[in-house]
């Protein structure tokens, strides 16, 4: 894979094309990002990464700017991919690809703004920072996946606390008074279900009437 020059770094993401032989890595241009870091940078030659990123963070922190997390996830795709690789080796006994965690790294990026909002220039690196958080994030949405693979809905139902049932709820949106009647529900499912095959067994079926 090559390297890119500095400012590509922040408007070019990776398309794999899976053919016959092997993986072709291409870096293409996302045009709206380069339209965007051409305004900020003009002609400029002489600007330097740290400013760049402190600049997009900065922004992101502020809410100023729509672009200023995808330029990030640009600047980041490097970073994913070899994350992708190192985990895929640590995994290997898994049925997670190379690809599959460099999938994964690219969506914990795109959605989460708090290993951002953390960061403090003056202690580290900003790469050097994501990878160690991306790495753990990466690990543990694989661990959790591979808990989840393991039960059936009811299995899971009855593996979930109450306090993570009613966290997930409220994130999915769903307001208080309904909550509370799912809960309820779950209560009722919990005092009545109780299968005498092993929690986790796949084949753990639904109850009865």
């Amino acid at each position: 894979m090559r390297k890119r020059p500095l400012k590509e770094q922040f408007y070019t993401f990776l398309n794999v094309k899976d053919t016959a032989e092997k993986f072709v890595l291409i870096w293409e241009t996302n045009h709206p990002l380069l339209i965007n870091l051409k305004k900020i940078t003009g002609d400029e030659q002489n600007i330097s990464e740290k400013y760049l990123v402190q600049l997009f963070i900065t922004q992101i922190k502020a809410k100023t700017s729509d672009n200023a997390k995808r330029h990030i996830s640009a600047y980041l795709e490097d970073i994913c991919y070899w994350l992708g690789i190192k985990t895929q080796g640590i995994v290997k006994n898994s049925n997670y690809t190379w690809l599959d965690c460099f999938q994964i790294a690219r969506k914990i990026i795109a959605e989460s703004e708090d290993f951002i909002i953390n960061y403090q220039s003056e202690r580290s690196n900003f790469k050097t920072y994501v990878k160690l958080k991306l790495e753990t994030s990466i690990l543990e949405i694989i661990r959790v996946n591979h808990q989840i693979e393991k039960y059936s809905p009811a299995g899971l139902l009855r593996k979930i606390s109450k306090k993570k049932l009613r966290e997930s709820l409220s994130i999915q949106g769903i307001n208080v008074e309904q909550i509370d009647k799912y809960l309820l529900a779950f209560d009722i499912f919990k005092q009545y279900y109780k299968p005498k095959k092993a929690l986790g067994n796949k084949s753990l079926s639904w109850l009865n009437a």
